[in-house]
């Protein structure tokens, strides 16, 4: 992190330029495994009252390959072509425990962010060749609740249009 200008070199170089009304709320390393295999992962963050955008850099610990997001939905970015999702995350319902047991939320909450509120986030995902490493652009909207769980249609618009805005200089290596 550079100012408002993000570079990554963990297994995937992209740079790009962060919207200049958002602010930094830092970076931060950490060793994650979700569940399965681990990651080194590296990430920051930037935030304002209405908008969360984060980088996550992540490299396989064992170099194993195999990441790959081709059951998400075929998308493009900045002229490149990746996977992408759009949820919607209610931030009331994690729990310390939820927080603290994930070295990104537990990275958020060190830095001030209000989890007294929901997210709709739009997710592209970025795998090297080797599947190996991956980067993960997240932008995420304010929004009161997130009802169904569903994602009306005008709100996923509107999040999918900003978030590539937010994203519109992307360069990849």
């Amino acid at each position: 992190m550079n100012g408002t200008r993000v570079a990554t070199t963990l297994g995937l170089a992209l740079r790009f330029t962060v919207p200049s009304h958002l602010q930094a709320l830092g970076e931060t390393h950490f060793r994650e495994s979700y569940g399965g295999p681990s990651f080194d992962v590296s990430a920051t963050a930037f935030a304002n009252d209405s908008t969360l955008l984060a980088v996550h850099a992540e490299t396989l610990t064992d170099g194993s390959g195999g990441l790959d997001y081709s059951e998400l939905s075929a998308d493009t970015l900045a002229g490149r072509a990746l996977h992408s999702r759009i949820d919607c995350f209610d931030l009331r319902e994690e729990t310390a425990e939820d927080i603290e047991g994930n070295g990104f939320l537990r990275f958020l909450d060190g830095a001030g962010f209000d989890f007294d509120r929901a997210l709709v986030l739009m997710r592209y995902y970025l795998v090297n060749h080797e599947g190996t490493a991956e980067v993960v652009l997240s932008y995420g909207r304010v929004v009161g609740t997130c009802g169904s769980g569903e994602v009306p249609r005008a709100t996923a618009a509107e999040v999918s249009r900003a978030s590539r805005l937010a994203f519109a200089d992307l360069q990849v290596d």
